[in-house]
């Protein structure tokens, strides 16, 4: 939802797409081909680990597995972006918009249905365009722009957490409304689903209006996919790293605190030599632009 916040066509299908594979496809291929290779090399150093195989490279052109997992969702998110570009350029009437937003959903929910999976996470982002047009049609209002009513955003931002909440425990735990967008599968009402979801964004937005400023936590959600494409490499093997080198066996807590450590640490150093692999410059550009 978050990302459509910030959508913008620049001008043309061309320039869009280009914007875009420097932005999401160049890191997704950096950071996988990295991440397999490491997991394949060090199963060759310390065998007995989960194994990859050089033909297993290419799964997710025709499977949903991955390797380092958050990925999929700059994959996924290009692929939203492609999708509202083209609903975006056939009309200017938000009627209309919505109802191709919707009719794409359709189509994701019976392939979900039926377990049918499109290559490339086209299935996972049919079902997340919903939250993609909703951050677009928030943008457009003055919602999150300095107003008279800003002095009542920590409790909009109470009443909007609190009702996601109500609605979240009026269930079971096997029945709470929650949807994996990855796996293509969901609990309850796939409506009340999406309802909860806009709810806890915009309560978290609400929040973060009242707050305006944390300096780590500001820090880090400015380059956001830094840490989107690094964290699992760190926190998969720094437990296994640590007790391999100290004979020291680290708890989960402790590596997350680590990992969360040491990213924020690799933050400079990405931003200074690999600027072009992590969306702070372009690798190409064809068109101009």
């Amino acid at each position: 939802m978050l990302s459509g916040l910030f959508f913008k066509d620049y001008g043309g299908l061309k320039i869009f797409t280009e914007k875009k594979i420097n932005k999401l496809i160049i890191p997704f291929v950096t950071f996988y081909f990295v991440a397999f290779f490491i997991k394949y090399y060090a199963n060759l150093i310390l065998p007995g680990r989960d194994a990859v195989e050089l033909n297993q490279i290419l799964t997710p052109l025709y499977s949903g597995e991955i390797v380092n997992l958050p990925l999929w969702f700059l994959l996924s998110l290009f692929w939203c972006n492609i999708m509202y570009y083209l609903i975006h350029s056939a009309s200017k009437s938000v009627v209309v918009k919505c109802c191709m937003v919707l009719s794409a959903t359709l189509l994701g929910v019976i392939l979900c249905k039926y377990q049918i999976i499109l290559p490339l996470y086209v299935r996972s982002s049919l079902i997340a365009l919903p939250f993609f047009y909703m951050g677009i049609l928030l943008g457009n209002t003055s919602f999150l722009y300095p107003n008279k009513y800003d002095r009542y955003s920590l409790w909009i931002a109470v009443l909007f957490l609190g009702c996601a909440y109500a609605i979240y425990f009026c269930y079971d735990s096997d029945h709470a409304p929650f949807m994996s967008i990855f796996y293509g599968t969901w609990e309850n009402n796939l409506i009340l689903v999406y309802l909860n979801s806009l709810l806890m964004v915009l309560g978290v937005l609400m929040l973060c209006k009242t707050i305006t400023w944390l300096p780590v936590i500001s820090y880090m959600g400015r380059y956001s996919i830094m840490i989107l494409v690094i964290h699992i490499l760190i926190l998969g093997n720094l437990a296994e790293v640590i007790n391999l080198i100290l004979g020291y066996a680290m708890g989960p807590e402790e590596c997350l605190v680590y990992t969360l450590l040491l990213c924020w640490l690799l933050i400079p150093m990405m931003k200074k030599y690999l600027p072009y692999v992590t969306a702070q410059k372009d690798w190409f550009r064809l068109w101009g632009s």
